[in-house]
C-alpha cells in the first residue's frame, strides 16, 4: 500500500475527545504511483494534481498516523513531513501499523517575497555583487572582493 497516497486538503482539523484529531469537511484526492514515491515526487505530483503550481507557493505536508487499535478508539495524529528522511520514517511507521494507509494532509501558503527578492526579480538582468568589502580610506572609498 506504499504506492497509494490519499491527499486531504481544505476543511478543518479538530482535536477530539480521544486525544487525536478529526479531518472535517476535507476534500481528498488519491494518487497512485508505480513504486513508492520519493518525497520530491510526491510533492511535485500533489502540487500538479491540486493546481498549486504557482512559483510563490509553499506546501506544508503532514502525515496522518492512526495510533488506535481495532479493539479500541481510532486515534489519528498528525506528524510534519518536510524532507525525504521524514517521509521514509512516516511510511515505515504506517506500514508497520494496523492501518496501512498513507493519508496526508496538505496546506497551501503563499510565500511572501521580501524586498530583496522583489528587487532581484525586477532587476534579474543586472549582475549580482557578492563578497564585496567596502572600506573608507583617506582619499575616498576603496572596494575589494569578488564582483
Amino acid at each position: 500500500m506504499d504506492k497509494l497516497v490519499t491527499v486531504f486538503y481544505g476543511g478543518t482539523i479538530q482535536k477530539n475527545g480521544n486525544g487525536g484529531i478529526d479531518l472535517e469537511r476535507m476534500q481528498d484526492v488519491s494518487l497512485l504511483f508505480g513504486v513508492r514515491p520519493s518525497f520530491v515526487r510526491l510533492m511535485d505530483t500533489l502540487k500538479e494534481r491540486l493546481g498549486w503550481m504557482e512559483e510563490a507557493v509553499n506546501v506544508k505536508l503532514q502525515g496522518v498516523i492512526d495510533v488506535g487499535s481495532s479493539k479500541g478508539p481510532r486515534i489519528k495524529r498528525l506528524v510534519p513531513i518536510g524532507r525525504q528522511a521524514e517521509w521514509d520514517n512516516y511510511v515505515s511507521i504506517v506500514m508497520d501499523s494496523e492501518v496501512r494507509a498513507l493519508d496526508v494532509f496538505v496546506q497551501k501558503f503563499k510565500r511572501e517575497q521580501d524586498v530583496f527578492d522583489q528587487k532581484v526579480n525586477r532587476e534579474a538582468s543586472y549582475p549580482m555583487v557578492q563578497d564585496v568589502v567596502v572600506q573608507k580610506v583617506e582619499s575616498g572609498f576603496s572596494c575589494r572582493g569578488a564582483i
